[in-house]
């Protein structure tokens, strides 16, 4: 008995299945649930790919604006930079070459303000190299005494490093270019649109006011007594020449050309480190190449 209500029960239950799926076919139910799944996600797609379209477009949008505000300030900035790199990258190796001899005319101390670059003679013969060092160029006393008279410490408004520049309009150059070419988030972007505002407010300004006074190069070439390159700052510990020269960036023009002979100061503190001796040397070795230098210049009617 049970047997024969068993099979009955499947029998119904098999009954009734085909009967769904037969009314299934008939109301067109029977493929609707993989359809809507489907449908779901083709509208999600639809949805991301449309809203990631629309965010490159506004990511690519503020790029282009973020160039655009580069060019701009470059514009007016004047005597950019680069153009001041390429002249030094010019003159640098010139100067590095056979000695030209001795150069003199008028240079205005009052009215000028200069941009200062300091290079072993090795690498002022290479213009790839003079532009890789200007990135880092500092000031020193050779270029504050030739300028003033005197070893000024930072602030001095009439000697300005290439480094320092470079540092002043690094929102214009291609490292800060790169970065906005590889911005990849809405967050990335607009922390790089902050850093171009800040700097126009702050550096690129301090920049502007710098170019509008800028008028000459001061050029340093430490040449080596014997074979083989040693580090400029320990060459400057050694008896050696050193050429000074002049451009004015208006015409290029070489105003002041002198070869000198930088004699190591033994003036020092006899309990001072070996680090602190050696600094105070270096600079009083580089403030009489500077004074000597400065002297041959103003002697010039």
């Amino acid at each position: 008995m049970s047997s024969l209500f068993e099979r009955r029960e499947r029998g119904l239950k098999s009954v009734n299945r085909l009967q769904d799926e037969r009314r299934g076919d008939r109301l067109g139910t029977r493929f609707l649930r993989p359809k809507v799944i489907f449908g779901i996600v083709g509208l999600v797609v639809a949805l991301y790919g449309t809203n990631l379209y629309f965010a490159r477009r506004e990511l690519h949008t503020r790029q282009k604006s973020l160039y655009a505000r580069q060019n701009e300030v470059r514009e007016k900035l004047g005597s950019f930079y680069s153009t001041l790199v390429s002249k030094a990258a010019t003159c640098a190796p010139s100067e590095a070459g056979a000695y030209k001899g001795d150069v003199s005319e008028r240079i205005d101390f009052n009215a000028g303000t200069f941009a200062y670059l300091r290079l072993h003679i090795s690498d002022a013969t290479s213009g790839k190299n003079v532009e890789s060092a200007a990135k880092d160029a500092q000031r020193d006393a050779l270029a504050s005494c030739f300028a003033t008279g005197e070893s000024r410490e930072a602030g001095e408004p009439l000697v300005w490093p290439t480094g320092g520049l470079f540092r002043k309009t690094a929102a214009l150059q291609e490292p800060f270019t790169e970065e906005i070419r590889e911005s990849l988030t809405p967050r990335r972007i607009e922390f790089l649109e902050w850093r171009m505002k800040d700097a126009e407010a702050g550096p690129l300004a301090e920049a502007k006011k710098m170019f509008v006074r800028l008028q000459y190069l001061l050029l340093a070439i430490d040449e080596e007594y014997g074979a083989g390159k040693t580090e400029l700052s320990q060459l400057q510990l050694e008896a050696h020449p050193v050429r000074v020269a002049v451009l004015r960036l208006a015409d290029d023009r070489v105003l002041f050309r002198r070869k000198l002979d930088a004699a190591v100061s033994n003036m020092g503190i006899a309990s001072a480190s070996l680090e602190v001796l050696h600094a105070l040397r270096r600079n009083a070795t580089n403030c009489d190449v500077g004074k000597s230098a400065r002297d041959a210049a103003l002697s010039v009617k």
